[in-house]
């Protein structure tokens, strides 16, 4: 399955896979919407997926894909240099509690520890206490790798990080 908003780009892709024999490309949309009808209709073992198209975003999309389809293997096609938007092979998601996930929101936003105790009504200890929680349910050390777990599972956009 190829998903791109470029005509030319999907046309080259499709030319290129089709010219193996042992490739068959079952279909292909232009958005992510798009993408994700025609992963539940078709059901493709592979799914070429542009990081940047119109409407919804594909980095939210992927682990949405990867829950509902575990079967498909997405494939993120980029023009983009950041290495930050690299497909590192996603960690399962853990069990969280509500409470755990409103804190890792807040700190993969950048919120320290004192805005979220503010924000949450809670001490700057319980913030702390949530967080090495978050750290050791996740098998994470840093700061950053929960903001990196946090965009990788759609728990928050890219656009929402500030650094």
């Amino acid at each position: 399955m190829l998903a791109d908003d470029h005509v030319v780009v999907r046309s080259g892709l499709r030319m290129l896979l089709e010219s193996d024999p042992g490739l068959d490309v079952v279909g292909e949309c232009g958005d992510v919407q798009g993408a994700l009808e025609a992963v539940e209709g078709q059901r493709p073992d592979v799914l070429v997926l542009d990081l940047h198209m119109p409407g919804e975003s594909s980095l939210a999309a992927i682990p949405r894909l990867r829950e509902l389809h575990p079967e498909t293997h997405v494939i993120v096609l980029t023009a983009q240099r950041d290495p930050s938007f690299a497909a590192v092979a996603t960690r399962k998601p853990a069990e969280l509690s509500p409470r755990e996930l409103e804190v890792l929101r807040l700190i993969a936003r950048g919120n320290t520890n004192r805005e979220i105790a503010e924000r949450l009504f809670l001490s700057v200890r319980t913030v702390e206490s949530h967080r090495a929680r978050l750290q050791r349910k996740l098998e994470l050390t840093r700061r950053s790798e929960l903001v990196e777990y946090a965009l990788e599972h759609g728990l928050v956009e890219q656009s929402d990080v500030r650094g």
